[in-house]
């Protein structure tokens, strides 16, 4: 089972232990799908979020796209990452969820986590 703590700082826990997390621009586009989960976000709106402005290359959020894929493939979750083309040619990522949760964390199949 996985679990998603969201409130306080992120963890991440697989089958028990924490999961070792990436930091920077990855750990705040991790943080960006899971708050958002089952919304897509549009490249812009990860951009934005990870670096504060949109004057970062499209290059740059592709590659913390991947090592956010990379971290899910660890924990047998990489299809939970899902890009969806636009009519506009852009791409958006969605992290899937059945349902978010407010006590700050859920387990994968989208339940409230147990806190303790």
């Amino acid at each position: 089972m996985t679990i998603y703590r969201l409130l306080g700082e992120l963890e991440i826990s697989h089958e028990g232990p924490l999961v070792e997390l990436p930091g920077g621009p990855t750990l705040i586009v991790l943080a960006a799908l899971l708050v958002n989960a089952n919304r897509r976000m549009s490249k812009t709106e990860l951009i934005r979020a990870a670096w504060g402005n949109d004057e970062i290359s499209e290059a740059q959020l592709y590659k913390r796209v991947m090592a956010v894929r990379d971290l899910l493939t660890k924990i047998g979750r990489r299809d939970d990452l899902k890009t969806h083309a636009r009519s506009d040619t852009r791409y958006a990522y969605r992290r899937n969820s059945p349902t978010p949760c407010s006590t700050g964390g859920h387990r994968s199949g989208g339940r409230p986590a147990d806190r303790g």
